[in-house]
């Protein structure tokens, strides 16, 4: 028997259709197609020995889990729970982060789902799926809407140059802030920086930004008093930065035409991390410019995504300097160009952008088939 068990967290989904949000796991079981599944959905949180009682009782074959069920999780946990029960193959979802360590890619009967990855390039098992391309494989009826939408709009001249979304607050996103303003792009592109910047976020992150930025006791809350946040709602959803988190939406996308953005991590170590925020631009038919780690934009490579190497500076940098060095390069680029001259690169180059966009696709269907190969074989 397949059991799959979630805890609903997700409240403020968008209500449109075509608006993907967290992968939805009844769903994704449905497309899996395998036989024998039992869903079902928690109003209330289990403990980890209520999840272990579970199990030992049933005795499921494959047990797909959100750790958001969990009523007080810790990423231990899901190692502990399948080497208790080696005759069960686990599925695990998380929308958070994790590290490819040894541990997490030696476990045979562990399957995770996660969004964020970090040091992807010890990644010795195929045991690890991404959550963000597995969000973009259930949501068919979104992919042929933009599909078409982008095939019946592409020769329109568009609004924006760019379009720019910063969540999180992080030193290297505000400094990247400033060299928007130092080129003169903010009114040029959708930009947008979350506001609650505005009451100096948590003590760390007013901590790690002092001490990127060199400030001492006060300096921070004077910088940050001293310049307006943009600040762009494309919703009237309490949580707008959910909307955004996974897919930038359509009406800003498909009328600008670079996707910039900041991915999580950006120290220029050997080590590679990427979020959806590597990823999604792809799925708006945008010309990606991401300010990441080092390796980054050669991972994506790898996966045969087209970095546009040809228009922007893509080139490994040695370290930090460099790389904020190359971003003001590339901005300048973009603030030399007129909307004109990025219309016709853009029309000339339009192919490139459906590749990248199937590529998502593609990369999303294979790892279904492959969890659902497994579990099956399992």
């Amino acid at each position: 028997m397949i059991y799959a068990h979630e805890y609903k967290t997700f409240q403020y989904a968008p209500s449109n259709k075509y608006d993907p949000c967290y992968v939805d796991l009844e769903r994704l079981v449905y497309l899996l197609d395998l036989p024998n599944v039992e869903y079902k959905e928690f109003d209330t949180k289990l403990t980890k020995l209520e999840i272990v009682n579970f199990v030992e009782t049933k005795k499921p074959r494959v047990y797909f889990l959100n750790v958001d069920l969990f009523s007080h999780y810790n990423p231990d946990d899901i190692f502990s729970i399948s080497d208790k029960f080696p005759e069960t193959l686990f599925v695990f979802f998380d929308h958070e982060t994790t590290n490819f360590t040894n541990r997490i890619t030696s476990s045979d009967n562990c399957i995770l789902i996660m969004n964020s990855f970090e040091n992807i390039e010890s990644r010795t098992h195929q045991n690890t799926y991404n959550y963000y391309f597995l969000n973009s494989g259930l949501q068919g009826e979104y992919n042929n809407f933009m599909n078409e939408l982008f095939r019946n709009t592409y020769p329109i001249k568009r609004f924006k140059k760019y379009n720019f979304f910063n969540g999180v607050h992080k030193p290297h996103r505000l400094a990247c802030y400033e060299l928007m303003k130092k080129n003169d792009l903010i009114d040029e592109g959708y930009f947008s920086y979350m506001d609650y910047t505005r009451s100096l976020g948590t003590e760390n992150e007013r901590r790690e930004v002092s001490e990127f930025f060199g400030f001492e006791d006060n300096e921070y809350t004077k910088y940050i008093s001293q310049f307006e946040i943009p600040y762009l709602c494309d919703t009237n959803e309490p949580d707008p930065n959910v909307y955004k988190a996974f897919l930038v939406p359509p009406q800003i996308s498909l009328t600008s035409y670079i996707y910039i953005t900041t991915e999580t991590r950006f120290i220029t170590r050997d080590a590679v991390s990427t979020s959806e925020k590597s990823y999604k631009g792809f799925l708006g038919f945008n010309i990606p410019l991401i300010f990441g780690q080092k390796k980054l934009y050669q991972y994506l490579r790898n996966m045969g995504f087209d970095m546009f190497d040809d228009f922007f500076d893509t080139t490994e940098c040695a370290n930090d300097k460099e790389m904020f060095e190359q971003f003001d390069r590339n901005l300048k680029k973009i603030k030399q160009m007129s909307l004109k001259e990025l219309h016709l690169f853009y029309l000339d180059n339009f192919r490139r952008l459906e590749n990248n966009f199937s590529l998502m696709i593609n990369h999303s269907e294979n790892q279904l088939q492959e969890i659902r190969k497994k579990c099956l074989k399992f």
